[in-house]
Protein backbone atom coordinates (compact mmCIF):
# COMPACT_ATOMS: atom_id res chain seq x y z
CA UNK A 1 0.00 0.00 0.00
CA UNK A 2 2.96 2.53 -0.42
CA UNK A 3 2.03 3.59 -3.83
CA UNK A 4 -1.39 4.63 -2.56
CA UNK A 5 -1.62 9.16 -1.57
CA UNK A 6 -3.07 9.42 1.95
CA UNK A 7 -4.85 13.04 2.96
CA UNK A 8 -6.42 13.02 5.75
CA UNK A 9 -9.93 14.95 5.84
CA UNK A 10 -9.84 18.37 6.15
CA UNK A 11 -10.16 18.80 10.30
CA UNK A 12 -11.38 22.45 9.95
CA UNK A 13 -14.94 20.83 11.40
CA UNK A 14 -14.28 18.59 14.38
CA UNK A 15 -17.29 17.19 13.47
CA UNK A 16 -16.78 15.74 10.12
CA UNK A 17 -13.12 14.81 10.63
CA UNK A 18 -14.60 12.66 13.31
CA UNK A 19 -17.11 10.87 11.14
CA UNK A 20 -17.47 7.16 11.82
CA UNK A 21 -17.94 4.28 9.37
CA UNK A 22 -21.80 4.24 8.55
CA UNK A 23 -23.47 1.29 8.85
CA UNK A 24 -26.25 0.37 7.05
CA UNK A 25 -29.88 -0.87 8.70
CA UNK A 26 -31.94 -2.89 6.95
CA UNK A 27 -35.83 -2.61 6.70
CA UNK A 28 -37.84 -5.14 7.24
CA UNK A 29 -40.08 -4.64 3.63
CA UNK A 30 -36.45 -5.95 2.18
CA UNK A 31 -37.34 -7.18 -1.79
CA UNK A 32 -35.11 -10.11 -3.20
CA UNK A 33 -34.80 -10.71 -6.84
CA UNK A 34 -35.31 -14.17 -8.91
CA UNK A 35 -31.37 -13.69 -9.38
CA UNK A 36 -31.09 -13.00 -5.89
CA UNK A 37 -30.25 -9.77 -5.05
CA UNK A 38 -31.74 -7.85 -2.01
CA UNK A 39 -32.89 -4.16 -2.47
CA UNK A 40 -34.50 -1.15 -0.39
CA UNK A 41 -35.27 2.24 -0.42
CA UNK A 42 -34.28 4.42 2.07
CA UNK A 43 -36.17 8.41 2.35
CA UNK A 44 -35.43 11.32 3.58
CA UNK A 45 -36.25 15.54 3.20
CA UNK A 46 -33.50 15.38 0.50
CA UNK A 47 -34.52 12.15 -1.81
CA UNK A 48 -34.27 9.25 -2.02
CA UNK A 49 -31.91 6.14 -2.17
CA UNK A 50 -31.56 2.93 -3.70
CA UNK A 51 -29.91 0.40 -2.13
CA UNK A 52 -28.82 -2.72 -3.55
CA UNK A 53 -26.31 -6.14 -2.70
CA UNK A 54 -23.01 -5.84 -5.29
CA UNK A 55 -23.82 -9.08 -6.83
CA UNK A 56 -20.69 -11.37 -5.82
CA UNK A 57 -19.36 -9.07 -3.80
CA UNK A 58 -21.23 -10.21 -0.77
CA UNK A 59 -19.79 -7.63 1.76
CA UNK A 60 -20.66 -4.56 0.04
CA UNK A 61 -23.72 -2.62 -0.35
CA UNK A 62 -24.53 -0.36 -3.22
CA UNK A 63 -25.86 2.91 -2.49
CA UNK A 64 -27.60 5.12 -5.44
CA UNK A 65 -28.79 8.40 -5.48
CA UNK A 66 -28.87 12.36 -5.21
CA UNK A 67 -25.41 14.08 -3.43
CA UNK A 68 -27.98 15.73 -1.22
CA UNK A 69 -29.84 12.60 -0.14
CA UNK A 70 -26.61 10.24 0.41
CA UNK A 71 -25.31 13.30 2.69
CA UNK A 72 -28.26 13.68 4.51
CA UNK A 73 -28.13 9.89 4.76
CA UNK A 74 -25.03 10.30 7.04
CA UNK A 75 -22.99 8.11 4.00
CA UNK A 76 -21.13 10.65 3.04
CA UNK A 77 -19.63 13.94 3.21
CA UNK A 78 -19.44 16.52 0.80
CA UNK A 79 -16.08 17.46 0.48
CA UNK A 80 -14.93 13.69 -0.33
CA UNK A 81 -17.17 13.76 -3.74
CA UNK A 82 -14.85 12.71 -6.85
CA UNK A 83 -14.39 15.67 -8.66
CA UNK A 84 -13.45 18.26 -6.06
CA UNK A 85 -9.90 19.48 -6.36
CA UNK A 86 -7.47 16.95 -4.66
CA UNK A 87 -9.69 14.22 -5.02
CA UNK A 88 -9.75 11.56 -8.06
CA UNK A 89 -12.28 12.23 -11.10
CA UNK A 90 -14.86 9.56 -10.94
CA UNK A 91 -13.95 7.04 -8.22
CA UNK A 92 -13.17 8.55 -4.83
CA UNK A 93 -12.12 5.89 -1.96
CA UNK A 94 -12.25 6.70 1.73
CA UNK A 95 -10.44 4.46 4.17
CA UNK A 96 -11.19 3.73 8.41
CA UNK A 97 -8.72 1.44 9.20
CA UNK A 98 -6.92 3.67 11.88
CA UNK A 99 -10.70 4.98 12.60
CA UNK A 100 -10.50 8.74 10.97
CA UNK A 101 -11.32 9.15 7.79
CA UNK A 102 -8.67 9.12 4.87
CA UNK A 103 -9.11 9.80 1.34
CA UNK A 104 -7.07 7.48 -0.84
CA UNK A 105 -6.50 8.79 -3.91
CA UNK A 106 -4.51 7.43 -6.89
CA UNK A 107 -5.82 4.06 -9.75
CA UNK A 108 -7.48 1.82 -7.42
CA UNK A 109 -7.47 -0.70 -10.23
CA UNK A 110 -5.17 -3.66 -9.33
CA UNK A 111 -5.03 -2.82 -4.86
CA UNK A 112 -6.60 -3.69 -2.17
CA UNK A 113 -7.69 -0.75 -0.54
CA UNK A 114 -7.17 -0.87 3.40
CA UNK A 115 -10.27 -1.85 5.30
CA UNK A 116 -12.77 -0.97 6.23
CA UNK A 117 -13.04 1.61 3.39
CA UNK A 118 -16.21 3.13 1.44
CA UNK A 119 -16.47 4.12 -1.96
CA UNK A 120 -18.21 7.09 -4.04
CA UNK A 121 -17.98 6.67 -7.88
CA UNK A 122 -19.90 9.60 -9.83
CA UNK A 123 -22.64 8.19 -12.25
CA UNK A 124 -23.77 11.62 -13.19
CA UNK A 125 -23.69 15.22 -12.63
CA UNK A 126 -25.58 15.02 -9.28
CA UNK A 127 -25.74 11.39 -8.99
CA UNK A 128 -23.42 9.41 -7.10
CA UNK A 129 -22.72 5.27 -6.33
CA UNK A 130 -21.65 4.82 -2.38
CA UNK A 131 -20.53 1.35 -1.62
CA UNK A 132 -21.03 0.58 1.89
CA UNK A 133 -19.00 -2.34 3.89
CA UNK A 134 -22.21 -4.91 5.17
CA UNK A 135 -21.93 -6.22 8.76
CA UNK A 136 -21.72 -10.08 9.75
CA UNK A 137 -25.28 -10.58 10.11
CA UNK A 138 -25.99 -8.66 6.83
CA UNK A 139 -23.46 -10.87 4.68
CA UNK A 140 -25.69 -13.65 5.67
CA UNK A 141 -28.39 -12.77 4.32
CA UNK A 142 -26.64 -11.58 1.33
CA UNK A 143 -24.88 -14.86 1.04
CA UNK A 144 -28.14 -16.99 1.71
CA UNK A 145 -30.04 -14.40 -1.19
CA UNK A 146 -27.43 -15.46 -3.55
CA UNK A 147 -27.76 -19.23 -2.85
CA UNK A 148 -31.54 -18.99 -3.67
CA UNK A 149 -31.11 -16.78 -6.66
CA UNK A 150 -28.23 -19.42 -7.71
CA UNK A 151 -30.96 -22.82 -7.37
CA UNK A 152 -33.50 -20.69 -8.81
CA UNK A 153 -31.07 -19.91 -12.19
CA UNK A 154 -30.14 -23.77 -11.93
CA UNK A 155 -33.91 -24.74 -12.09
CA UNK A 156 -34.39 -22.61 -15.09
CA UNK A 157 -31.44 -23.68 -17.00
CA UNK A 158 -32.47 -27.55 -16.29
CA UNK A 159 -36.45 -26.60 -17.53
CA UNK A 160 -35.03 -24.88 -20.30
CA UNK A 161 -32.78 -27.65 -21.53
CA UNK A 162 -35.59 -30.16 -21.18
CA UNK A 163 -38.33 -27.77 -23.08
CA UNK A 164 -35.49 -27.55 -25.62
CA UNK A 165 -35.35 -31.51 -26.02
CA UNK A 166 -39.25 -31.47 -25.94
CA UNK A 167 -39.32 -29.02 -28.84
CA UNK A 168 -37.17 -31.03 -30.76
CA UNK A 169 -38.97 -34.43 -30.48
CA UNK A 170 -41.85 -32.43 -30.91
CA UNK A 171 -40.67 -31.13 -34.37
CA UNK A 172 -39.77 -34.42 -36.24
CA UNK A 173 -42.92 -36.90 -36.06
CA UNK A 174 -41.16 -40.30 -35.88
CA UNK A 175 -43.01 -43.66 -36.88
CA UNK A 176 -44.21 -45.85 -34.07
CA UNK A 177 -41.72 -48.12 -33.28
CA UNK A 178 -42.71 -51.69 -34.02
CA UNK A 179 -41.87 -53.06 -30.88
CA UNK A 180 -45.14 -51.83 -29.31
CA UNK A 181 -47.93 -53.87 -31.58
CA UNK A 182 -51.28 -51.63 -30.48
CA UNK A 183 -50.30 -48.36 -29.57
CA UNK A 184 -53.62 -46.59 -30.42
CA UNK A 185 -56.36 -48.79 -30.70
CA UNK A 186 -59.88 -47.44 -32.19
CA UNK A 187 -63.31 -49.36 -33.34
CA UNK A 188 -64.38 -49.45 -37.16
CA UNK A 189 -66.07 -46.55 -37.08
CA UNK A 190 -62.47 -44.19 -36.59
CA UNK A 191 -60.13 -46.60 -38.45
CA UNK A 192 -60.77 -44.32 -41.54
CA UNK A 193 -59.51 -41.09 -39.54
CA UNK A 194 -56.51 -42.39 -38.52
CA UNK A 195 -54.32 -42.22 -41.66
CA UNK A 196 -55.23 -37.89 -41.50
CA UNK A 197 -54.89 -37.45 -38.04
CA UNK A 198 -53.28 -40.27 -35.48
CA UNK A 199 -49.87 -38.16 -36.23
CA UNK A 200 -52.06 -34.71 -35.23
CA UNK A 201 -54.00 -36.40 -32.12
CA UNK A 202 -50.69 -37.84 -30.84
CA UNK A 203 -48.28 -34.49 -31.65
CA UNK A 204 -50.89 -32.55 -29.42
CA UNK A 205 -51.57 -35.16 -26.48
CA UNK A 206 -47.76 -36.13 -25.86
CA UNK A 207 -46.86 -31.98 -26.00
CA UNK A 208 -49.56 -31.99 -23.06
CA UNK A 209 -48.83 -34.56 -21.05
CA UNK A 210 -44.88 -34.68 -22.10
CA UNK A 211 -44.59 -38.45 -23.11
CA UNK A 212 -41.15 -39.85 -24.22
CA UNK A 213 -42.52 -41.53 -27.02
CA UNK A 214 -45.74 -41.96 -29.06
CA UNK A 215 -45.52 -45.90 -28.56
CA UNK A 216 -45.54 -45.26 -24.89
CA UNK A 217 -49.25 -44.42 -25.50
CA UNK A 218 -51.44 -47.43 -25.05
CA UNK A 219 -54.93 -46.01 -25.78
CA UNK A 220 -58.15 -47.84 -25.62
CA UNK A 221 -61.22 -45.86 -27.09
CA UNK A 222 -64.36 -47.54 -26.65
CA UNK A 223 -66.91 -44.61 -28.10
CA UNK A 224 -67.75 -46.57 -32.23
CA UNK A 225 -69.40 -42.51 -32.79
CA UNK A 226 -66.44 -40.78 -33.75
CA UNK A 227 -67.34 -39.39 -36.51
CA UNK A 228 -64.18 -36.34 -37.60
CA UNK A 229 -60.82 -36.27 -36.14
CA UNK A 230 -61.93 -33.44 -33.58
CA UNK A 231 -64.27 -35.98 -31.78
CA UNK A 232 -61.19 -38.28 -32.17
CA UNK A 233 -58.46 -36.14 -30.39
CA UNK A 234 -61.45 -35.21 -28.22
CA UNK A 235 -61.91 -38.80 -27.05
CA UNK A 236 -58.32 -39.38 -26.51
CA UNK A 237 -58.17 -36.44 -24.31
CA UNK A 238 -61.12 -37.71 -22.54
CA UNK A 239 -59.72 -40.93 -21.68
CA UNK A 240 -56.08 -39.64 -20.56
CA UNK A 241 -57.97 -37.54 -18.07
CA UNK A 242 -60.15 -40.42 -16.75
CA UNK A 243 -57.12 -43.28 -17.36
CA UNK A 244 -55.16 -44.69 -14.35
CA UNK A 245 -51.36 -44.65 -15.66
CA UNK A 246 -49.28 -47.40 -14.58
CA UNK A 247 -45.53 -46.81 -15.20
CA UNK A 248 -43.20 -50.09 -15.25
CA UNK A 249 -39.63 -50.44 -15.62
CA UNK A 250 -39.56 -53.73 -17.03
CA UNK A 251 -41.57 -53.05 -20.37
CA UNK A 252 -40.77 -49.48 -20.20
CA UNK A 253 -43.61 -47.81 -21.53
CA UNK A 254 -46.59 -46.21 -19.74
CA UNK A 255 -49.89 -47.74 -19.92
CA UNK A 256 -52.45 -46.16 -20.17
CA UNK A 257 -56.26 -47.97 -19.59
CA UNK A 258 -59.69 -46.99 -18.37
Amino acid sequence: MANCDYRTVSDHNIIRSCFKLPKLRIPENIEESVDGYLSFKIENASGVIKVTSAGWRVGIWKCRGDISALIAAGFIQGEWCPGLPGNNKTRQAISFQTGAPRLVNGTHRGKALPAPNIVIIRTSKNKFEVELPATKEQKKLITQARERGRERWLHEQKLTEHNKKLNKKRDVIKPIPAKYSIPIIFKESAIKYLNIGIKPALRELRGEYQFEDYGQMMICIEDQSAQDILCAIARLKETIRKAKVVCSKKQSHLSIVN
